[in-house]
């Protein structure tokens, strides 16, 4: 081992490397001017020094060591020969990073690393992945709305070719109905972009009502009987209303 002697006096400070276990004052010129006609040993012990004064005497905090007497001085810890204060510190070498920790290490370091990649993958991969699964239901929901269409469109057509040729008033609305169903078909067909998922939405609450519609026409009395007079734009309203 090896350990520092740091010496402040009232105008000079100097520092002592000694590679040996034991350093004795008068061996360091420098030293030895500054403590006049004294001298002290120094000698490395467990957890710290051997301190030995001699032809003085020297403080460490209340305690007093007298001329040519022996006390344990603490590694780092302050002692006063006259108007210089003296610390001996041990040098600790660095310890060898084991095998151990240098896998801790790389483990945190991994770890920071998947954050990091996380963070941005949320920033640039998962808003394209929320994109591609709304274009996923818009297209699925425009496939069901263009069947449905077909469907309804040729329940009017074959409607109106049946028994609503006896009825003037439900012959109306049926084409009424047709014309708004060969409107959206048309648009859909034309410029399907157009519409938003949303529209769509809408759209297919709007198809459910016409069947609705649909249904009250083939079964009610009123509208297939051809002497009676109705509303069928108040019919037409709340079918899509309600």
């Amino acid at each position: 081992m090896s350990f520092s002697l740091f010496v402040n006096g009232e105008t000079d400070s100097i520092i002592i490397e000694s590679s040996d276990s034991t350093f004795q004052s008068s061996s360091h010129e420098a030293l030895s001017q500054m403590l006049g006609s004294a001298s002290f040993s120094v000698k490395e012990a467990d957890r710290g020094f051997q301190f030995e004064i001699q032809d003085s005497e020297a403080q460490l905090e209340d305690e007093v060591i007298k001329a040519n007497s022996t006390t344990a001085l603490p590694s780092g810890r302050e002692l006063k020969i006259g108007t210089l204060t003296i610390i001996a510190s041990i040098n600790s070498t660095r310890a060898e990073v084991s095998g151990k920790e240098d896998v801790k290490s790389w483990t945190a370091r991994s770890l920071i690393a998947l954050i990091i990649l996380f963070e941005i993958l949320f920033i640039t991969v998962l808003p394209s992945t929320f994109t591609g699964e709304e274009n996923f239901q818009r297209e699925y929901l425009l496939e069901e709305i263009s069947e449905e269409l077909d469907i309804l469109r040729r329940r009017v057509q074959s409607d109106l070719k049946g028994h609503s040729k006896k009825s003037s008033m439900k012959s109306g609305i049926l084409k009424d109905i047709k014309e708004a169903l060969d409107g959206i078909a048309n648009d859909l067909r034309l410029n399907p972009k157009a519409f938003s998922l949303t529209d769509l939405e809408s759209t297919s609450q709007n198809l459910a009502a016409c069947n609705k519609l649909l249904n009250r026409l083939s079964y009610s009395p009123v509208v297939n009987e051809g002497n009676i007079s109705i509303n069928k734009q108040a019919l037409l309203d709340q079918a899509f209303t309600e």
